[in-house]
């Protein structure tokens, strides 16, 4: 499976993330372009856009104007080069397969296609960056297919693609706890007193579910995440006795 669609080119953009230091981020090229027609360069400044590109995890930085085929720097030198369809991604920096596999799995067209992507890259020499993208990729997938139809036939999918990996695994159990929580779905107390706090702290922030606010408002595990469900349980308590009179 190609990782980007057919006449798509990808600049390597070499960033200058505040504080952060020098990152590099796959860019679609015409979109590079595009900004460089809206956005002039800064004077005095000819080969850099001084634009704030969303990099990943929030931080921003500035995205090196694009010429031909590469990127050239301050001093005319070429900083990045640009991929097509046919490039070797396995070669790039473990950063810019992040970014390059998050775009591939935001494309994918069926089921069949996100699973073998899936097992392509949980191949990557790189486990912290597979898994984590992964990780990621679970978090914004379930959202997205947890009403379909098809929701049963993806979840034994993905529970079979990532079964070789206890922390993906898990990951995938705490939403699918979420998931029960939220559709009324049979569900463990001490699974939720048992949850990682990302889990507790969405739960306790935005659902509406007395029975899981009081586990949290009791078994919480910090005292935000307490006073967070035990302040909406309240609320909740109080609406229904108002609608009851």
């Amino acid at each position: 499976m190609s990782v980007d669609s057919p006449g798509t080119i990808w600049v390597l953009a070499s960033l200058e993330a505040g504080g952060v230091g020098r990152a590099v981020c796959p860019i679609r090229r015409e979109e590079l372009v595009r900004l460089r027609e809206v956005v002039p360069p800064d004077e005095g400044d000819p080969w850099y856009l001084r634009r704030s590109y969303p990099v990943h995890f929030g931080v921003f930085g500035v995205v090196a104007d694009v010429l031909d085929s590469g990127v050239l720097d301050a001093d005319g030198e070429y900083v990045v080069r640009a991929y097509d369809r046919e490039s070797a991604w396995a070669d790039a920096d473990e950063h810019v397969r992040f970014w390059a596999y998050q775009e591939a799995l935001r494309g994918v067209a069926d089921l069949e296609d996100e699973v073998r992507l899936v097992g392509r890259i949980l191949a990557d020499p790189d486990q912290g960056m597979a898994t984590g993208t992964i990780s990621w990729h679970l978090s914004k997938r379930v959202p997205e297919v947890v009403d379909r139809p098809d929701f049963g036939d993806w979840l034994r999918a993905m529970a079979e693609a990532v079964r070789e990996y206890p922390w993906l695994t898990q990951r995938l159990d705490e939403w699918m706890l979420a998931r029960a929580i939220a559709v009324g779905e049979p569900w463990e107390p001490a699974a939720l007193a048992d949850a990682a706090q990302w889990v507790q702290r969405m739960v306790a922030e935005t659902f509406d579910v007395p029975e899981a606010l009081a586990v949290l408002a009791e078994s919480g595990r910090s005292k935000k995440i307490r006073n967070i469900a035990g302040s909406r349980l309240g609320q909740i308590v109080r609406k229904r006795r108002r609608a009851e009179r």
